[in-house]
């Protein structure tokens, strides 16, 4: 119990923002493999047409490093392992992804699964991110033009973020058939 404690105070305490850019490097500097092959993946796609557009462990805020980031249409991606379904770590994504939300960016996951195996697959789900991205944005952009953005300005900021951003939309990878639904609880 006191173990368990003690992991809910690390987690949920603000780390300072120079062990969060060191955390950050350590993780570019020792990528997972799918991250790896998303990495690769993403500087190749359409002829290169992503290469340098993106950046890889992006800190957001005070709190947050998402696996991939496009500035341009404020897109996130995050690659999840095994370990992001357990029930601590599920809870820890969703409010992971309200505060990105919070924050204007739009927010992707992929398995390994998904990001190691069908590549066609893969192009659909993050053309489908991409244009969500790229439509949320222009939409409150608009919004923003026609009331003065008043209804944006509240929101918490990341790093680099500009006031009157579009807020995050989530989409999540849907559970693959052979694993459960919910963890088991052993």
């Amino acid at each position: 119990m006191l173990a368990t404690l003690a992991r809910l105070r690390r987690r949920y305490a603000l780390p300072d923002p120079e062990a969060l850019a060191r955390i950050a490097q350590e993780r570019r500097e020792c990528p997972t493999r799918a991250e790896r092959a998303l990495t690769a993946f993403l500087s190749e796609v359409n002829g290169h047409a992503l290469e340098g557009r993106f950046v890889r462990e992006w800190v957001c805020g005070d709190r947050w490093i998402v696996d991939f980031y496009f500035p341009e249409v404020r897109l996130a991606i995050e690659v999840d392992g095994g370990y992001h379904r357990s029930t601590f770590q599920i809870g820890w994504d969703l409010f992971k992804a309200a505060e990105l939300e919070a924050a204007g960016l739009t927010l992707v996951r992929l398995t390994n699964q998904e990001v190691l195996g069908d590549r066609e697959r893969l192009i659909a789900k993050l053309r489908q991110a991409w244009g969500a991205a790229r439509d949320l944005r222009a939409t409150l952009q608009t919004k923003e033009v026609v009331t003065g953005g008043d209804h944006l300005f509240r929101m918490t900021r990341c790093a680099g973020v500009p006031a009157g951003a579009p807020p995050v939309r989530a989409i999540a990878p849907r559970p693959s058939p052979s694993a459960p639904a919910t963890p088991s609880r052993a």
